[in-house]
């Protein structure tokens, strides 16, 4: 099988008060800003609908029956042209074609901020006169539930641990279970007899069976049997036995109980009737939602009622294509169109919620896919690069390869003497109490890996490019240039980009400079909290640094990830425009579309120690320049 790259398409949906606003970006691109408002377009009994009839195959329908059916593809037309309108639905166009131009598929990431939207059927999207997307070979669907709470990684070592849970309760509806068991086994047979991955079947669906099966870390947990929503609790369940083999009930809560033995799996299929199931009032009360939110990087299940048949052939695809080194979005489409080739109604019926995986088994010997690890992870959601070129998300990875200070992937200009220093993605705590009511504390995720120029832009650097020398103070050339606007950077950045035309210089945006300048700490400083120590750093005002004027960069110590003069000397311009914050948890916050005054951070050799602080924020006018703020400049990260 061909293994795939996805490129992203985040698209986050929130209330607003006209209704509904959707705010796309992608992996490589700022979006366009919110699209218009938007109501929802259905009605309860459409919903009703879809949930009736899942579960069946075409030729088991009866005619009236069958014309319900043949209402997903007029759904999904519908909510199509809803959410994705106007510049959105431009937005979207241009990274598919990009997507398709690098031979990569790319992955719809709905981020859904309000419980009665995960109820949609997102599954079912279709553009006018074309197929479902899920069912198009480079479009994956992901449902991406917002959450913080950090995992550690599960470490890896060979043999990865597959654990079968087969509940059969009595009284319940009688399963083929066996024959989807050596459906699984018959997938894996080649990596079982390698070493490399181990089945194990649990003797007995109870909840201390599967608490002694923890003993050993799990790395994939799948569940065979049945499902089902309590109306009067407004909860859905998973059907577990008692040591009697009786009837258990056991919520995504009670779940993640048991699975908090070990770290959690890093995929987890549930291939039973509704675990996948959304609950309108709380997006957390249904199984695959509350295993998400308690840890697990990913897990597959079934939103509605599914047959005995399709279950079948859906976990019989899904294992082939991932024993064949697939990712799990592209193992998803082999599954879909499986049960869509043999008549199956229940293609839309599985659901993909991730937080973070890679590719779930190793790839086989020779096939030049190296250095893979699963890794399972929590956290607001990142972008993820892994070592064989494919893309993929996942929320807080843990320890990254690259150590700090590295110049990984960040090639420096060479003629100019601008050395970069790489920024690995990761999540911190953005603004701070007590720095103004302008900067409240709240969690940012930064997806990407970048590289910072490690010292301010200079005199010099300025002088070779622009052929101008606007700055004020001129007593070294190493001195940072200042006196210049916002504007005039722009010209500097387009100045400069022939000079390496695979690279995407521009400015930082304000969380990537503040992220950059913490350096992974929490404290007012990069440093601590101690502004006596500011001298040894920094260049500010009044502190015992014996400068006056702008220092030569690099004059202070870096910070711990090698970046210099992040606190004082000169303050920097950054991308955004200024706006109070938004203390809610953000994934690459841009800062408002439009504003009068542009950001700008840092502090400088004017400026007090008390403002000289990683969170302080100061603010003019873009076409303004002053004799204390310079620049400092980024670029993506090579390959």
């Amino acid at each position: 099988m061909e293994q795939r790259n996805y490129e992203d398409f985040f698209l986050r949906i929130r209330k607003d008060s006209a209704g509904y606003v959707a705010i796309p970006t992608s992996r490589d691109e700022v979006g366009p800003g919110p699209g218009a408002p938007f109501v929802n377009p259905f009605q309860e009994s459409d919903l009703d609908e879809l949930r009736t009839f899942r579960g069946s195959s075409v030729r088991d329908l009866d005619s009236p029956k069958k014309t319900a059916q043949s209402r997903p593809p007029e759904l999904g037309q519908r909510l199509f042209e809803t959410v994705f309108a106007g510049k959105i639905r431009r937005f979207w166009e241009r990274s598919l074609d990009q997507a398709h131009l690098h031979k990569h598929g790319l992955r719809l990431r709905l981020i859904l901020e309000s419980p009665e939207l995960w109820d949609w059927p997102w599954e079912y999207l279709r553009e006018p006169n074309e197929d479902f997307l899920i069912l198009s070979r480079g479009v994956s669907i992901v449902r991406c539930p917002e959450v913080h709470r950090v995992v550690p990684a599960l470490p890896i070592k060979q043999p990865l641990r597959v654990v079968v849970v087969i509940a059969q309760p009595r009284g319940s509806a009688e399963l083929d279970s066996e024959r989807e068991w050596q459906a699984l086994k018959n997938a894996l047979a080649s990596l079982e007899k390698s070493g490399r991955v181990k089945l194990d079947r649990v003797d007995a669906a109870t909840r201390p069976a599967l608490r002694k099966a923890l003993a050993q870390p799990v790395h994939v947990l799948h569940f065979i049997g049945h499902g089902g929503f309590d109306s009067d609790r407004d909860e859905a369940y998973l059907q577990f036995e008692t040591r009697e083999g009786e009837p258990d009930p056991v919520t995504g809560i009670d779940l993640a109980r048991v699975l908090r033995r070990q770290s959690p799996p890093a995929l987890v299929v549930l291939n039973a009737c509704e675990g996948g199931r959304a609950v309108k009032a709380d997006p957390f009360a249904g199984v695959a939602q509350a295993l998400v939110r308690e840890g697990m990087s990913a897990v597959v299940a079934m939103q509605f009622r599914v047959s005995d048949e399709s279950a079948l052939a859906f976990s019989k695809a899904l294992y082939e294509a991932l024993a064949a080194g697939e990712m799990i979005d592209h193992a998803l489409f082999e599954a879909r169109n499986a049960l869509a080739s043999e008549g199956s109604l229940d293609w839309g019926n599985p659901v993909l919620y991730l937080r973070g995986i890679k590719d779930i088994f190793p790839p086989p010997p020779g096939s030049g896919l190296k250095n893979r690890r699963l890794v399972a992870v929590a956290g607001a959601l990142l972008l993820v690069a892994l070592s064989g070129g494919a893309y993929f998300l996942a929320p807080f990875m843990g320890p990254s390869p690259y150590p700090p200070g590295s110049v990984k992937g960040c090639p420096p200009i060479e003629d100019l003497g601008i050395v970069f220093k790489r920024i690995n993605r990761g999540t911190f705590i953005m603004g701070g109490h007590g720095e103004g009511p302008d900067a409240k504390p709240h969690r940012v995720t930064i997806t990407r890996s970048f590289c910072m120029s490690e010292k301010e832009i200079t005199r010099q650097q300025w002088l070779d490019v622009m052929h101008e020398a606007p700055s004020k103070y001129k007593k070294w050339s190493a001195q940072p240039v200042e006196s210049v606007s916002w504007n005039r950077v722009q010209d500097f950045l387009r100045e400069l980009q022939p000079r390496d035309l695979k690279a995407r210089f521009r400015l930082p945006t304000e969380a990537q400079w503040e992220y950059a300048a913490r350096a992974k700490t929490e404290t007012r400083y990069s440093f601590g909290n101690d502004p006596a120590e500011l001298p040894k750093y920094g260049n500010c005002a009044k502190s015992d640094d014996h400068f006056d004027t702008p220092a030569p960069v690099g004059t202070f110590a870096p910070n711990n990830l090698g970046l210099f003069d992040m606190q004082g000397n000169v303050s920097e311009w950054v991308e955004d425009w200024y706006a109070l914050y938004e203390a809610v948890a953000q994934i690459d916050p841009t800062g408002p579309e439009r504003s009068t005054e542009k950001v700008r951070r840092g502090g400088s050799f004017s400026i007090i120690a008390k403002s000289c602080t990683v969170a302080k924020r100061n603010k003019m006018s873009p076409d303004k320049g002053k004799d204390d703020v310079g620049f400092r400049i980024i670029r993506d990260v090579e390959p």
